[in-house]
């Protein structure tokens, strides 16, 4: 029988070949369809499941989007519930001007140019015009095209007090890898069940700010919600392990209140 030590030198050697080349990219390509179907780890909102959660929303929803981009979820939730109304947050001039130009949904949907985080003063920005816009955490050359300056900052506990908003039917959030900064900001929100369910990225953003999937996982441990991995038509139940932690396998998480939860419409399959 072979010892350990002589198994390994002996895989090493074969796929360390040429041919054994040829066979790890054999399996390399068929892990992607693996991983970006099978296992929905993908940021494409037309297949990843991100428009069927719409439906599950009632017909007059209140929707806040962190991270609106050029508004393409909130135009997806107020075409499938002309009653809904959205609240995009995003301090990028550059998408504040594309709004004001061709945004087609202005009488359901309201863009507030600032930035979410678990803080209220101002931060500086970095605004590329390309959808990928964010905030600044260290010192970092502005690449061609790029602008930055100072925005306002705010947290979603605030600014819905303000608002006279008590009841969220839906938050979903990219921000970038500033993702669990905006759910700590909404932290009263989130232990008063006030938000029935939300979404969050994760993703390679998440390195540049040091933050962790643990850490979000933790965060909520103590919240009347349950954390669930997005798929298309139905949630997977997450329970969280290190080997999660891929921030080369972009993926959504959903975060849904136990009183959401309680109304039973809401598919939910466990892992294989």
């Amino acid at each position: 029988m072979f010892s350990r030590e002589t198994r390994h030198r002996s895989l090493q050697t074969i796929f360390w070949s040429q041919p054994g080349r040829l066979v790890v990219r054999a399996v390399e390509r068929l892990s992607q369809p693996w991983n970006y179907v099978v296992m929905n780890r993908s940021l494409n909102s037309e297949v990843n499941g991100e428009e069927w959660l719409v439906t599950l929303l009632p017909s007059n929803a209140m929707v806040l989007d962190v991270g609106f981009n050029v508004g393409d979820f909130s135009a997806t939730v107020v075409r499938n519930r002309p009653h809904a109304r959205a609240i995009g947050f995003d301090p990028a001039r550059s998408m504040l001007l594309r709004f004001q130009a061709d945004y087609a949904f202005k009488s359901q949907v309201e863009l507030v140019p600032a930035a979410v985080s678990n803080s209220s003063g101002s931060c500086t920005f970095t605004d590329s015009a390309d959808g990928v816009s964010h905030i600044v955490s260290q010192a970092t050359a502005t690449a061609r095209g790029e602008e930055r300056y100072d925005v306002p900052q705010i947290t979603l506990d605030d600014f819905t007090r303000d608002r006279g908003i008590d009841s969220v039917d839906f938050l979903k959030i990219d921000a970038e890898g500033y993702d669990l900064h905006v759910l700590e900001g909404a932290s009263r929100l989130l232990s008063s069940s006030q938000i029935a369910m939300f979404m969050f990225e994760f993703n390679d953003p998440w390195i540049v700010t040091r933050r962790f999937l643990q850490e979000a996982a933790a965060f909520l441990e103590s919240k009347p919600y349950r954390l669930f991995r997005l798929f298309n038509g139905f949630l997977a139940p997450f329970r969280y392990s290190h080997h999660a932690e891929r921030h080369d396998l972009g993926c959504n998480y959903i975060g849904v209140s136990n009183e959401r939860l309680a109304k039973g419409d809401i598919p939910i399959r466990p892992f294989p």
